[in-house]
């Protein structure tokens, strides 16, 4: 039978890979590649089985042949060369659409089987997820970020899409999430997984500046304009409803922010009826494949199950609970896309905000511990955002003792980064102690000793676990957001002296008889005029001031909103805290109106001199902290020595 002019353009194309390969260091990929898309293009190559039949989408082995002469023009679409779209259509879940000449995935291996085993518990206790519930469809990862990934649980209808092509132009209606079969509300338990989901997405995309959010309205209260902008997870419903097969998602590849191709659907009724951590890994997947990712597999599975506690998101990782990004580190990996590289096409990678070394390090302001004010602590936190970052914190130790440093991660053992938290002495140089607990993400709290008074420095960074490719995983996609506590000595410890045994008591001599002197006659010394007494030193004048001890940043994760926390520190005229309850009165205010100002009046502690204040939600570049008055029964307020408008800025 005479080959047609597309079979013979592949079988050329074939024969070119075969070359190409022979010269690229990939070849472990890129040879089988050749070979399977030589196996294409030969005449009785086997069909798709088990897919939808939609007459416009031509299945894996069977698309080499539907693409033809558009094999270039349909690589750049998917963003990638023509070798390795050779290779990604060897996926048995990959489909073409004839019509827009795009790549769509069908994950019908992400489907979960019918009873099977719900994911193991937390293994690895993180920050608490947010326990508003009524937040459930108001959360962000980075409220103004400039790209968005918009996770829709409400229920969506698509209308003129790519997707309407495959039920004849019809509307497909995706029901809202339900594991209850009541579609019509949100009860506690789905509002609580919803929070799940978002967060354990937002960590996978915590690299870059985009924002993870439920809420579909922006500030106005329009719908959200994700054209040029954005990407849409619509998560809920059965892949039975419309595209015909067990899925737990679809999506198109390569078409992040465009309209026509939205959204990703994710199905939870192929998900263990909506269980998180399998909605969650899904969802990250299936927007990977809207920012261009392919699978990750390996020789026997088009998606790799991952090993130890780590797997892959753009495979099944449904199992592990470490799942990242790859770049085929992994042994007998057939897919060495880059993924972090090819999202960064798309989305821009956060700013680092603390310094990667002890010269540039973010120092730690201090309060005291509430239980016992000879302990200074401060929670900060932070976001390993590349391969290989290190962010680096101070603190001075007033004398000697032991710091404690808890590392949580967000979400637990939903968090994509695993740490090594180094502690170094005064030169930032000398190591005084390291934690990297292998074989599970970082915690704590860890306790190390310091020798003296002085300034030390706290170092954190993503790690591996071990970098054999097949019981661990290198440092490659160790990247998430974690908080830093650190409590520290603010005074010298105390050190009790043991107790010396007295001496024995030495036997007195026996006394000599001495003969008696002969006396003398006593001179009497002249008068001399008595001095001028010195004046009695004065006491202090009892002058209360108030001043700013520290401030610091503080993100909100249940409300996705941004505030500052102050404190700040009652003091008398020698600078030394007042240990009794202050009266001060402030009023907080927005530089541009963005809240209303808010006067407080309230105490210091009269244990610690000091109170911790909350600004309104900071949505400004500033908010301004005033000092309008300050009492206490027997000092007088010194106006001059407090201050009178702290700025924060973000």
């Amino acid at each position: 039978m005479a080959r047609s002019p597309y079979r013979a353009i592949c079988l050329l194309a074939a024969c070119l890979l075969v070359s190409r390969v022979a010269a690229r260091p990939l070849g472990r990929r890129h040879a089988a590649a050749a070979a399977a898309a030589a196996a294409a293009a030969a005449p009785g190559a086997a069909k798709a089985h088990g897919k939808p039949q939609f007459a416009h989408i031509a299945w894996n082995d069977a698309a080499l042949n539907a693409i033809g002469p558009d094999i270039a023009a349909v690589a750049r679409g998917a963003g990638v060369d023509v070798a390795e779209l050779a290779h990604l259509l060897n996926d048995h879940d990959i489909g073409y659409d004839k019509l827009t000449k795009k790549l769509i995935f069908a994950c019908e291996g992400l489907a979960v089987p019918e009873g099977a085993a719900l994911p193991p518990p937390a293994a690895l206790p993180g920050a608490d997820d947010p326990t508003d519930l009524t937040m459930a469809f108001k959360l962000h990862s980075r409220p103004g970020a400039a790209r968005i990934l918009l996770l829709d649980f409400t229920g969506y209808t698509a209308t003129g899409t790519a997707w309407n092509s495959m039920t004849n132009g019809s509307a497909i209606v995706t029901p809202a999430y339900d594991i209850d079969g009541d579609a019509t509300t949100f009860s506690d338990q789905e509002r609580a997984n919803i929070i799940a989901i978002w967060r354990a997405v937002a960590e996978d995309y915590a690299a870059w500046n985009v924002d993870v959010t439920t809420e579909e309205t922006d500030a106005a209260g329009a719908p959200l304009v994700l054209t040029s902008k954005g990407s849409r997870a619509v998560i809920g419903g059965s892949s039975l409803d419309w595209y015909g097969q067990k899925s737990g998602g679809v999506a198109y590849v390569n078409t992040f922010a465009s309209a026509y191709y939205e959204p990703a659907y994710i199905f939870p009724a192929q998900l263990a009826n909506g269980a998180p951590k399998y909605v969650a890994e899904a969802t990250s997947h299936e927007l990977g494949h809207r920012l261009g990712l392919s699978h990750d597999g390996d020789a026997t599975t088009g998606y790799y199950a991952g090993h130890a506690n780590w797997a892959p998101i753009m495979g099944n990782s449904y199992g592990k609970p470490v799942s990242q990004w790859s770049k085929g580190e992994y042994a007998g990996a057939t897919q060495l896309q880059d993924d972090i590289a090819i999202i960064s096409t798309k989305l821009t990678r956060r700013t680092d905000a603390n310094g990667n070394t002890s010269t540039t390090a973010t120092p730690l302001s201090a309060a005291p511990v509430a239980t016992n004010p000879d302990r200074l602590t401060n929670t900060t936190y932070g976001n390993i955002e590349r391969t290989g970052d290190i962010d680096f914190f101070s603190f001075t130790a007033g004398g000697n003792g032991p710091a404690v440093i808890t590392v949580a991660l967000t979400p637990g053992d939903r968090a994509d980064v695993d740490m090594r938290l180094d502690v170094f002495g005064a030169d930032g140089a000398t190591l005084l102690a390291t934690f990297d607990t292998a074989g599970a993400l970082l915690s704590g709290p860890f306790t190390v000793e310091l020798p003296a008074a002085g300034t030390y420095f706290a170092s954190l960074t993503g790690v591996g676990d071990g970098a054999d490719g097949v019981t661990g995983y290198t440092n490659y996609a160790s990247l998430g957001e974690y908080s830093l506590t650190v409590e520290w000595p603010a005074v010298p410890t105390a050190v009790v002296p043991s107790p010396s045994p007295s001496p024995s008591p030495s036997p007195s001599p026996s006394p000599s008889p001495s003969p008696s002197p002969s006396p003398s006659p006593i001179p009497i010394p002249s008068p001399s005029p008595s001095p001028s007494p010195s004046p009695s030193p004065q006491p202090l004048a009892n002058m209360l001031s108030v001043v700013v001890a520290s401030s610091q940043q503080v993100f909100n994760r249940k409300t996705g909103t941004t505030y500052f926390k102050v404190t700040l520190a009652a003091r008398d005229a020698s600078g030394a805290n007042i240990l009794a309850a202050a009266t001060v009165s402030v009023n907080w205010s927005s530089t541009s109106g963005a809240f209303a100002a808010k006067a407080l009046t309230t105490r210091t502690s009269a244990t610690t001199g000091t109170i911790v204040l909350s600004s309104p939600v900071a949505l400004t570049p500033a908010t301004q902290l005033t000092l309008t008055s300050a009492s206490l029964a027997g000092y007088t307020w010194d106006r001059a020595a407090s201050f009178g408008t702290a700025s924060f800025t973000f």
